[in-house]
């Protein structure tokens, strides 16, 4: 019971940032997909994205009934699942290596590289993977199954004890049912004949017979040929296009190669080589160690093997590359058997070792060098994974922090209300690739993914919300790549959403990653008193001044008061928001049109007023006096005749307004 508690207190720590990861993409999609469905729906609708798995449809169905707390549902799901997978991963490798003298070492080491497995991240930290955890949870239940009715059929094919026929079949029936589960989570599950094949090579390695008392195994073979070919009797709605050819299978074999060998492919990452180099260069790196290991730990590094390749075989030999260059996750199951061949290794290694300090030290059977020498090598094959981990998803946080914004403020909107959202990330490409045949990254939206998902997935609301691609400003160059999203439109289009949006958000790219701004948003709040006026057609209505850590946040309600959609209102007018000193000194300034520059005045709506936001930020200490806020035309710099609410002229055709001190306890944002 221990040990179970520590391997589930190990998966939380080592995935505790994924716990605030909003969803995206395919998991806030799929949680609209099935808001409506019932537990019959599950298994019925089937038409939905080219699949059929119920399983998967019915977590997501939690997820919508959970409302807000629906992202933290799936996220613990997949860190309690991976978790179990870890535990079944030590049970299973024991029943495969029982009894050897490394059986147990060799099966703690498998279960903490699985559990840092770095090529499981987008499995666990990503609720889209958790199909795979599933699959792979009740695969190993259904071997571990299979392994006991096999038990009882060791010496004839239905027992040679009493009863032990019923007990061999009813076991068979556990690994049945769990085998079927398994389909219904994901379909890489029908490689189940292959596990069991492997299981029965592990007993021909301890010299038992496996002729008719083996029976079991066609049992297992045929339910998965069965559900093979019912599954593609289903309608499962429209699907990519697969053509299978030979090259494009050993393309994507080289690609699983890079989860076989992925403490070599990380290490050897950053010396820029070819991914196809790499992969070769590693797996001979590979072959060398497993040579070196052969005559200590064969059964490990054979069973290994077998369940690595039983765990590739569908996406190498069914899958797209592309759907395979994206997702590393459909090899979680396969990471099983790259975990236990890596276990052999670290254990041969920390023998080896072992020997040599035990020669050098004068203690040729310590205890303490025993341990510790295992416990060394396993780190060391670990620790690639636990870095890998942890960095993806501090990654996938800052990538998502679009993600996160849209959810955020489309909470705020009240029935009704319309958030735009301008360039949300399509993907985010990481700034250093580990894995050179995988395109990593992170996955934000998609054309079937609608901005509505994102807020309801998130939040359980269903709120209007609008996503468009709008030219972004010469950008440094960063060290990461990304693709903006939404339809491109002009300037003219995006003015008139402006009108109609009541919060409007735009992200921008900064060195450390995207950055969304709430830049203000339409209002219908309109009072007839006005604060000032600027020229003969626009009126600031009201301003609010919030003191924050490094400056101000600035919201300045505009106005358009003279008729018509455009009128005489030149193009290039320009706004200032200057903040002084009381001595004098700018402290900070913020020009523009409203909602940063994207909306002239020229075109703010008669409808509606212009709530624009602004952070004007400063380094100074110098305590603040006033903000003056005016109207200029930027081609000449002339300011707008200003007059306060009752016509009187403003000093400097600037609007003053009193500053408080800044507030450390405020972020400015």
């Amino acid at each position: 019971m221990l040990g179970a508690v520590a391997v589930v207190a190990a998966a939380t720590l080592v995935y505790l940032p994924s716990l605030t990861l909003p969803l995206s993409f395919d998991d806030a999609w799929s949680v609209r997909l099935v808001r409506d469905y019932s537990a019959l729906d599950l298994f019925t609708r089937t038409q939905n994205f080219g699949y059929y798995r119920p399983l998967y449809l019915a977590y997501y169905r939690l997820a919508s009934l959970a409302g807000a707390s629906g992202p933290l549902v799936l996220h613990i799901l997949c860190i309690v699942t991976h978790a179990l997978n870890t535990l079944l991963a030590y049970a299973l490798t024991r029943v495969f290596l029982r009894p050897s003298p490394n059986e147990r070492p060799i099966a703690l080491a498998t279960a903490a590289l699985f559990l840092c497995n770095p090529l499981s991240v987008q499995a666990v930290a990503l609720p889209a993977g958790l199909n795979h955890l599933i699959a792979l949870f009740f695969l190993q239940l259904a071997l571990l199954s299979y392994a006991r009715a096999r038990h009882y059929t060791q010496h004839t094919p239905l027992g040679s004890k009493p009863g032990e026929a019923q007990w061999s079949l009813i076991w068979l029936g556990g690994a049945c049912i769990a085998s079927l589960v398994a389909f219904l989570a994901n379909e890489v599950a029908l490689c189940v004949p292959g596990l069991c094949l492997v299981y029965e090579v592990s007993r021909l390695f301890r010299g038992e017979r496996i002729g008719r008392q083996s029976w079991p195994m066609l049992v297992i073979t045929a339910l998965a040929l069965v559900y093979a070919a019912v599954y593609t009797l289903i309608p499962k709605g429209a699907s990519p296009p697969f053509v299978f050819t030979l090259g494009g299978a050993l393309e994507r074999a080289f690609i699983a190669s890079q989860a076989l060998a992925h403490p070599l492919v990380w290490l050897l990452a950053p010396y820029e080589i070819s991914g196809l180099a790499t992969a070769t260069l590693c797996l001979a790196i590979m072959g060398v160690g497993v040579a070196y290991a052969w005559p200590v730990t064969r059964l490990a590094l054979v069973c290994g093997a077998l369940l690595f390749a039983a765990g590739v075989a569908l996406p190498v030999l069914r899958l797209a590359t592309g759907y395979v260059e994206n997702a590393e996750r459909v090899f979680y199951v396969a990471s099983l058997g790259a975990s236990l061949i890596w276990a052999a290794l670290a254990v041969t290694t920390a023998a080896r070792l072992q020997s040599w300090l035990g020669r050098s030290l004068g203690s040729q059977r310590g205890p303490f060098l025993i341990h510790a020498s295992r416990i060394a090598c396993t780190v060391l094959a670990a620790g690639p994974g636990v870095l890998y981990v942890r960095n993806t998803q501090s990654f996938y946080a800052r990538a998502s922090e679009p993600v996160r914004a849209v959810a955020d403020s489309g909470a705020a909107l009240q029935p009704g209300e319309t958030l735009l959202a301008l360039n949300v990330p399509e993907w985010v490409a990481v700034p250093v690739r580990r894995f050179p045949l995988f395109i990593e990254g992170a996955i934000l939206m998609a054309d079937y993914v609608d901005g509505r998902d994102l807020v309801f997935s998130n939040t359980g609301l269903d709120r209007q919300v609008a996503v468009q691609r709008f030219q972004l400003p010469y950008q440094p160059e960063l060290a990461y790549a990304f693709q903006t999203f939404g339809a491109d439109v002009s300037p003219g289009p995006v003015a008139r959403s402006f009108g109609e949006a009541t919060r409007v958000l735009n992200v921008s790219y900064a060195p450390d990653g995207p950055h969304t701004a709430w830049l203000g948003g339409a209002t219908q709040v309109r009072p007839d008193q006005i604060e000032a006026r600027f020229g003969s057609q626009l009126a600031l209505v009201r301003h609010h001044v919030l003191a924050c850590a490094n400056g101000w946040v600035v919201a300045l309600q505009w106005r358009k008061t003279a008729p018509g959609a455009g009128g005489d209102t030149p193009k290039t007018l320009s706004a200032f928001a200057q903040a002084f000193a009381s001595d004098g000194t700018p402290l900070a300034q913020k020009d523009g049109a409203p909602l940063a520059g994207l909306l002239p005045f020229a075109d703010l709506p008669g409808n509606a007023d212009i709530v624009d936001r602004r952070v004007l930020t400063t380094t100074s200490a110098a305590p603040p006096s006033a903000l003056y806020i005016g109207v200029y035309d930027y081609t000449n710099g002339a300011r707008l005749a200003a007059t306060d609410a009752s016509g009187k002229g403003l000093d400097a055709n600037a609007f003053a307004i009193p500053l408080v001190e800044r507030d450390r306890r405020v972020e400015c944002r």
